[in-house]
């Protein structure tokens, strides 16, 4: 059977890149992937680079406005289930929302947009000048869309729990 020259994988299906000969998974068959030796930097860099600035911006900018619209959709449904639970308990009023509100947007930005962030990652393969190695990423970030997106609600109830006590006052 044969295995990923870079991860050392069992590959049921090899592909061979086309620049070394080389068998690799299709994580690391890209060459910029697997630091293929076999291809000039120029190249690796026009295949990397494939988008225009404009592709590059525009996908940005849809990046923003779907982490924006997730986040306002969590802090919409965390607001609808204080005041049902609210309701449900005969809690509600509105320096109780608020506390409530303060509490949650706190937890939220602190998990969502800090400690959610940093997690253990498994290891990785890295080369080094003295040949490849097994490293452990220790802090990487891992689904940065989501938590993001959690943080983001957190200052969204915040700023809601700010208007709650401008209302109230």
């Amino acid at each position: 059977m044969v295995e990923c020259e870079y991860c050392r994988e069992k590959l049921d299906l090899p592909s061979q890149c086309s620049f070394c000969d080389k068998y690799f998974c299709k994580d690391h068959l890209p060459p910029h992937k697997h630091y293929c030796e076999s291809i000039s930097k120029q190249d690796m860099i026009s295949e990397i680079v494939d988008k225009t600035l404009s592709e590059t911006l525009l996908d940005s900018l849809l990046f923003v406005v779907m982490m924006v619209v997730y986040a306002f959709i969590v802090a919409m449904a965390v607001l609808a289930g204080d005041t049902v639970v609210l309701l449900l308990l005969n809690l509600w009023n509105l320096e109780t929302l608020q506390t409530l509100l303060w509490l949650e947007g706190v937890v939220m930005a602190f998990f969502g947009g800090f400690a959610g962030l940093y997690h253990r990652k498994a290891p990785v393969f890295w080369t080094s000048p003295l040949g490849r190695r097994l490293y452990r990423i220790a802090w990487a970030v891992r689904k940065p869309f989501f938590w993001a997106s959690f943080g983001l609600a957190g200052l969204m109830l915040i700023i809601s729990a700010v208007l709650v006590y401008w209302i109230s006052s």
